[in-house]
């Protein structure tokens, strides 16, 4: 079995296209690239259709990902592993999108709260 299949892979390497063939081919694939020319963007503008896929790409993931930490820190407690995002992230930038005083003060109140409803929940739970 192994004679018969190298015999035919050393009659295989002799078989050789003739000069007129190889023309003939090259006339069919000259043929076939004029009919259907290149349609892609070639230079800078292919370079930024890309970089705009990519980047699109890449903050939709980041986005997603941002905001997927965030609800996971919500839900933290103290002790959780989270929970330094929920304290020095999330609630940071919550501190800073609140622009006016009565913004400012009723987000210290809920955040009071907040701090209540953990202690709350930590004491139904057992710990600390």
């Amino acid at each position: 079995m192994d004679k018969e299949l190298e015999q035919f892979v050393e009659v295989a390497r002799q078989i050789r296209l003739t000069d007129h063939e190889k023309q003939k081919v090259r006339a069919h694939l000259f043929a076939y690239m004029e009919q259907h020319p290149q349609t892609t963007l070639t230079g800078f503008f292919s370079r930024l259709t890309f970089y705009k896929y990519s980047m699109a790409g890449t903050l939709a993931f980041s986005l997603i990902f941002i905001i997927g930490i965030s609800l996971w820190a919500e839900r933290s407690l103290p002790g959780d592993l989270a929970y330094p995002i929920k304290v020095d992230v999330t609630e940071k930038i919550r501190d800073v999108l609140a622009i006016s005083a009565e913004g400012d003060l009723s987000w210290h109140a809920a955040e009071a709260e907040r701090r209540m409803a953990e202690a709350d929940q930590l004491a139904a739970r057992g710990g600390y």
